[in-house]
């Protein structure tokens, strides 16, 4: 056994060992001082999903092998008969929101026209005869090419009497 390459080694050993602790003593410090606001930071920034994220979520809703909730929603807006879209919102919404109530939802679907405005038109709908709770109320936007996109409005304002 070498003598002098088992002093060089321990030596770049302890060298190595020695950054490693200096390094594992800096991190250390870093998470004791800062750990408060970290956590606090964290906790701050973390909401429950949004109601507008939750429209999203639905929209992209599939409702055959090509079509989702969007694509639906805009063939209504360019001129199909609603029909198809409240009978497919129906089934969505009634899925979301019926855990435990026997009654169905009602909800409102709005565009506005043009997109820039605050002046609301129905796209579809599900009266509301009941108790009212304010389940979800959330607007967002569906891009379209080569033309304005559409900015819609989704209410379900509560349970049918």
């Amino acid at each position: 056994m070498d003598k002098k390459g088992f002093f060089i080694q321990f030596i770049t050993d302890a060298y190595g060992m020695l950054i490693f602790a200096i390094g594992m003593l800096f991190w250390a410090a870093i998470f004791v001082f800062f750990k408060p606001q970290i956590t606090f930071e964290i906790a701050e920034e973390t909401p429950y999903i949004s109601n507008d994220a939750l429209l999203l979520t639905y929209l992209r809703t599939p409702i055959d092998d090509t079509k989702n909730l969007a694509d639906l929603i805009t063939e209504t807006y360019f001129g199909t008969p609603p029909d198809q879209l409240t009978l497919k919102l129906n089934q969505i919404l009634n899925s979301a929101y019926r855990r435990g109530e026997a009654k169905p939802v009602c909800w409102r679907l709005w565009y506005y026209d043009p997109p820039e405005s605050e002046a609301e038109k129905v796209l579809a709908k599900e009266e509301c005869t009941g108790e009212k709770r304010e389940l979800l109320d959330a607007t967002t936007t569906i891009p379209l090419q080569n033309k304005k996109p559409i900015r819609l409005r989704l209410i379900v304002p509560g349970y049918k009497g």
